[in-house]
């Protein structure tokens, strides 16, 4: 992949913890420092806002920043929500990962679309 000028990531568990490692099988802060993936999409998909950030929180004390870490929210759960998510949104891009990605676009209707077109 890599010589074809392809980055490789994967999505992984949010929770860097013995159940991350023991039971779903992905150390993937090993394979982000051994060099085995390039990127790790961090599933934060809470449905409260405190809890997303005290992971992603915890994954850059572990780590010692989110270099290489996308971290991935879980629009669905904030359905009716918008101002909540887009709360999230800002407390997260302040903890500078390399990327945020939503899931599941499906989950963005018009008013969240607007919302976010409005963050700078």
């Amino acid at each position: 992949m890599r010589s074809r000028g392809k980055k490789l990531s994967c999505a992984v568990f949010d929770d860097y913890s013995e159940r991350a490692v023991k039971e779903r099988l992905q150390p993937w802060l090993e394979w982000l420092e051994d060099g085995l993936i390039d990127s790790a999409v961090v599933m934060a998909y809470g449905r409260e806002p405190d809890g997303v950030i005290s992971r992603v929180e915890n994954i850059r004390n572990i780590h010692g920043s989110l270099k290489g870490i996308r971290v991935g929210l879980g629009a669905f759960n904030y359905a009716g929500r918008w101002d909540d998510f887009i709360g999230l949104v800002k407390r997260v891009r302040k903890m500078d990962p390399d990327e945020i990605t939503f899931f599941a676009l499906s989950s963005i209707d018009e008013e969240l679309a607007g919302k976010l077109k409005a963050l700078d």
